[in-house]
């Protein structure tokens, strides 16, 4: 009798930890993301904020897009683009303290976005800053942490696509976007620091510059029904692997 008691308290145990695991965190974006193993391929928005899989037939990068384009006319503009980095700061920023700190990028490297650690197709590990509160003692870390910078990114020689972290998955080449928005070294990004973020990165997409991104101004993104050019430019540079 025992026996059988015991075993059906493992049985609950483990159906309990299944369902926690499957619940989206509170305040989760609206891509059909969940924390823990990855699901299904993976868009990172130009701000960093993770979309997986589909949902109703809609790829990840759309679900971003549509979204973002809060007066649905099929275009992002300036403003639009700074309100979605704004929403996703309050996501990120678990304290409500007005800046994303060092403890706010770990989650987001290790629970929200943890693919961005696994290093590149060749290897490697890009990594955030380290944790404690504020983190303003310690120098900028890593490879696309704070300190990076914004502005146009190349991809770095580490495997095959030149590519490492956050840049795999999406249009920009930032191997961490979040952390590289701290433009003062302190190891913690502000509001305007990543509103000035979303602002540049709006600039760096808005290929025509004509104040609008529409989606076929964006890069081609493997993986989720596009094919990459064939003369290996830079849409094939910033392509997400297959």
């Amino acid at each position: 009798m025992r026996a059988i008691l015991v075993g059906s308290l493992i049985v609950l145990a483990s159906a309990g930890s299944t369902a926690a695991q499957d619940a989206p965190l509170e305040g989760s974006p609206p891509g059909d993301w969940r924390p823990g193993p990855p699901r299904g391929p993976l868009f990172l928005s130009p701000m960093g904020e993770p979309f997986r899989g589909a949902r109703d037939g809609v790829a990840p990068h759309d679900l971003w897009f549509d979204g973002a384009d809060t007066d649905h006319d099929g275009a992002l503009r300036e403003d639009e683009m700074i309100a979605d980095a704004t929403r996703f700061f309050a996501m990120l920023d678990q304290r409500k303290d007005g800046e994303i700190d060092p403890d706010d990028v770990e989650r987001y490297e290790t629970v929200l976005a943890p693919e961005i650690r696994t290093g590149s197709p060749g290897g490697g590990t890009p990594r955030g800053p380290g944790r404690g509160r504020g983190g303003r003692n310690g120098p900028p870390g890593g490879p696309g942490g704070p300190g990076a910078g914004e502005g146009p990114r190349g991809g770095n020689d580490n495997g095959p696509s030149g590519k490492q972290g956050a840049a795999r998955f999406g249009y920009l080449d930032y191997p961490e976007p979040v952390t590289v928005a701290d433009r003062n070294l302190n190891r913690g990004v502000d509001p305007a620091e990543f509103a000035k973020a979303a602002s540049m990165r709006f600039a760096m997409l808005d290929t025509n510059h004509d104040g609008r991104i529409e989606k076929g101004e964006l890069p081609r993104l493997r993986g989720f029904g596009g094919r990459p050019p064939r003369d290996g430019g830079k849409d094939e540079r910033r392509g997400i692997p297959q």
